[in-house]
Order: C-alpha cells, then structure tokens, then sequence
C-alpha cells in the first residue's frame, strides 16, 4: 500500500508540472487535538488525555472540473499525548498530580480528493485521500519507546472545509479535519502504539 501511495504522488506530481494552468497553490495554519492509544496485553491500557499542537503546510491543488480536484500536501503536524502522573506518599495517598506532555513532531504528506459545491462566491468543500507521516522527532516520558517508534506512518484523512474569495484572485480557507493511523507507530507482542489527531486550519489560496 504504501508503495501505491508513493507512485500515486509521483504521477500527480508529475501531471501537476504539466498543467500549470489547472494548478493552484496555498498555505495554511492552525492548530490540532492529538491523542495516543497504548494498548498492552497484559496490563491495563494507558490512560492518555488530547494534547494541544500546531500545524502548518503548503499545498498545490490540481483542478479537475469546477466540482472535482486534488491536493498535494507538505505540513508539520505536533502529535502525541498527555498523561497524569501520581505522586503518593508511603500510605499510597496521592499527595501530588503531574501532567506529562509527550509530543511526536511529523511531516504529513496527504493526497486528497476534494469534492466542492459552489454556493454564490462561496464553496463547501469534503476532502479524503492517503496519507504518509514521516517522524521527525519526539520529547517526553515516553522516549524508551519513541526510540522504536516507526520512522513512517500511514494513515487516511477526512475533512470538511469552507472557501471564499477575498481580493487580487486569493481565497481564504477553513477547514477541520480528523487524521487517524492506519499502522501501528510501535507494535511489539505486548504493547501497540497508535496516533490520531483532529487539525483546524486557516489557509490562503493563490
């Protein structure tokens, strides 16, 4: 699968660099609501909270018809966990509680449909394709197994979206997406390590 997905791109890349007339670009910024699921064999599963991240990408969108078109995407994406740490004394009264911030950086690669209706100067748009995370680096409590952490993931997007036209042929956009994993990040015969994360962006078109 992930073979198809990178030939996928090669040949939308290489259509993209034959028809400039078709293509539009944009960037984007926003924020996210990443989780984890640990889930052991043996022992209760990890209880893990959303953490906040950022986000931000460009992207090229390739224009099939008025209704119909693909986009191309680069963006760093914050991912992770949260968890709380309880600190007891020697009764085993929690006296103390910590929340541990684990974060898992990622450059995502998405390809996406996009299906738009066009209402007035405005457009609601739906977006799902593939998608390949590449791990760029991690920070927490977690490292022992972030060192095992599979350097790629890959998962599938699904979005909804809003476009309207601004000024001088530039477009503004809002979106929301939900982005889980496919692949296990870590897989051992104990333990399984999965991401997800919903993104919300705010984005200009050229």
């Amino acid at each position: 699968m992930k073979k198809l997905f990178f030939i996928t791109m090669v040949i939308l890349a290489f259509s993209i660099l034959n028809a400039e007339k078709k293509i539009s670009y944009g960037l984007k910024i926003g924020g996210n609501i990443a989780n984890q699921t640990f889930k052991h064999s043996e022992f209760p599963d990890l209880d893990t909270d959303n953490r906040l991240g950022f986000t931000a990408g460009i992207f090229a969108e390739y224009n099939v018809n008025p209704n119909f078109s693909f986009l191309f995407e680069g963006d760093y994406v914050q991912k992770g966990m949260q968890f709380d740490l309880d600190y007891t004394d020697e009764n085993g009264i929690v006296y103390k509680k910590v929340t541990k911030d684990n974060h898992v950086d990622y450059l995502s690669v998405p390809m996406l449909g996009k299906y738009s209706l066009n209402i007035k100067t405005a457009k609601i748009y739906a977006i799902a394709g593939p998608r390949l995370d590449v791990l760029l680096g991690y920070s927490g409590m977690m490292e022992n197994v972030y060192d095992e952490f599979d350097s790629v993931d890959f998962g599938a997007t699904f979005g909804l979206g809003y476009e309207f036209h601004l000024v001088n042929s530039r477009n503004l956009l809002l979106e929301m997406r939900y982005s889980p994993s496919l692949t296990n990040s870590y897989e051992t015969d104990l333990l399984k390590v999965k991401n997800s994360s919903f993104e919300f962006y705010t984005g200009i078109k050229f």
